[in-house]
């Protein structure tokens, strides 16, 4: 049996999530997310013309941020979500809905990370 931890405080990282026609990663990045704590969560819909997405896109209780074009990796930066949703000398993550953390992945992992900067 495996036990996670389950952080009870908020996250201070916010994560900008890049999505594009992809669900079910998706679904299980952000319960990850959300089960360790983080409430800023941004997910930039990249041009997306997957209905389930787009369905998913507008229930969310998170911030999205839609584009009327596909700009590829690059799209919380060319679109300025970088900018507008994240302070100037805030520490953030920004991924792809498609990686998602194993079940082995500590909850503070970020804070981890951040240490190694």
């Amino acid at each position: 049996m495996r036990c996670e931890t389950i952080l009870a405080v908020p996250n201070p990282y916010p994560v900008v999530i890049n999505c594009r026609d992809r669900i079910a990663p998706l679904r299980k990045l952000i319960g990850w997310l959300e089960r360790h704590g983080h409430q800023r969560i941004v997910l930039v819909g990249n041009a997306s013309t997957y209905p389930p997405l787009l369905r998913y896109l507008e229930r969310t209780k998170h911030t999205v941020v839609r584009l009327d074009r596909n700009t590829g990796h690059l799209a919380p930066w060319e679109a300025s979500v970088i900018d507008i949703h994240i302070g100037p000398d805030e520490y953030y993550v920004e991924t792809d809905c498609d990686v998602v953390p194993e079940s082995f992945c500590p909850g503070d992992v970020l804070d981890l990370l951040r240490q190694v900067l």
